[in-house]
């Protein structure tokens, strides 16, 4: 996902496609914790190579740990914002203006950063929508068995999308592990809670439960009769529906806490 080159530089033109290009983004991992995964696209010709690498990255972030796996199930991109941030040692990121800052034209003008056109009059780079779109696609080409036909062939998002020239974010902090702070821009995805997945997760809940209080009455009737079955299914049934709302409630609760999270 990181790679180190060369520095290079270059000015606001075509030249930029013969130095090393990044693409920086943000994803929350956590309670108030915002990782960077830096995106190596030197070699990337089009916008569909393009949301190939930002999904693998995603991707990867989300599945970094436990934890983030589980939360990552009760979540979906929803948004985009264009952020300046700080990265840490720990590749922990701050940030510290969004929803709509890209880099100056200077940065272009100095050739550490590149887009076209620059100066940019229509923002965003990308829609937000348009971002969402290309971001499942490539979702779904990574989960297919298949070869999908050709699509989004051009680089139109590629050239207006801000790219750090030159040196990986990362090569730019100190080797000893000290808190110096690496500062660029790119974008943060933001995400909201899966709905579907609270549901599938709250069904199989109801469908394990219903099984437990079928198992229960059947056996009590094979052992003692109708009469006691049917004691045991009502009390089981009770005591699971009370276990159900619990659940219920608890799942409610934590998906309202993503949803509120701010970065």
């Amino acid at each position: 996902m990181v790679t180190l080159d060369g520095s290079n530089t270059a000015t606001n033109t075509g030249e930029s496609n013969t130095a090393a290009r990044y693409f920086e983004v943000c994803v929350n991992v956590g309670e108030h914790k915002v990782s960077l995964g830096e995106v190596n696209i030197s070699s990337v010709t089009t916008d569909d190579q393009l949301f190939d690498e930002i999904w693998k990255t995603y991707r990867d972030l989300k599945r970094s740990t436990w934890r983030t796996a589980l939360r990552a199930w009760f979540l979906k991109p929803h948004d985009v914002s264009f952020v300046f941030f700080g990265v840490l040692s720990t590749h922990a990121v701050g940030i510290y203006r969004k929803p709509l800052d890209i880099p100056p034209q200077t940065e272009v003008d100095e050739g550490r950063y590149h887009y076209h056109e620059c100066p940019m009059e229509d923002l965003p780079p990308i829609p937000g929508n348009i971002f969402l779109h290309y971001l499942n696609h490539a979702k779904r080409k990574a989960a297919s068995k298949r070869t999908p036909p050709l699509s989004h062939t051009d680089s139109t998002f590629l050239d207006r999308l801000p790219k750090k020239l030159g040196r990986s974010i990362f090569a730019e902090l100190p080797a000893v592990p000290v808190q110096s702070t690496s500062y660029g821009w790119g974008v943060q995805i933001l995400e909201r809670t899966s709905t579907s997945a609270f549901y599938v997760v709250v069904g199989l809940v109801a469908v394990i439960s219903a099984a437990i209080c079928l198992a229960s009455f059947a056996f009590t009737w094979w052992l003692s009769g109708l009469d006691e079955a049917i004691g045991i299914g009502q009390y089981a049934g009770t005591v699971l529906g009370i276990i159900d709302a619990a659940i219920y409630l608890a799942l409610q609760t934590y998906c309202t806490s993503l949803s509120n999270e701010k970065a």
